[in-house]
């Protein structure tokens, strides 16, 4: 599932991949390996586990990764550089209202 309004450069998505590594810290742990990342912190979403990525390039990035089960769910929205701080506490807010049945 994609959005997207307004500007193109502005875009967030939801989607579910394969845990790697065998754990969320160890998946995370491999994003972080390609640089960039600005901010990484353990939060809780719906009672799983979930850590909060921020990073840095032409595009600033928030990425939420998810643990559920053998997969991981990635909320991800991107915006340019000085769209983001204004941006930002509605990511978060977007991403830890993900509820699971």
């Amino acid at each position: 599932m994609s959005a997207q309004r307004g500007h193109p450069a502005h875009q967030g998505i939801v989607y579910a991949a394969p845990l790697e590594g065998g754990s969320l810290d160890a998946h995370v742990a491999s994003i972080e390996a390609e640089g960039g990342v600005v901010s990484r912190q353990p939060v809780d979403v719906d009672g799983h586990a979930a850590i909060e990525l921020l990073t840095q390039g032409t595009f600033h990035v928030y990425d939420l990764y998810i643990a559920r089960g053998d997969e991981v769910v990635i909320v991800s929205f991107r915006t340019e550089p000085e769209a983001f701080d204004d941006q930002l506490a509605a990511f978060r807010a977007a991403g830890r209202s993900v509820r699971f049945q």
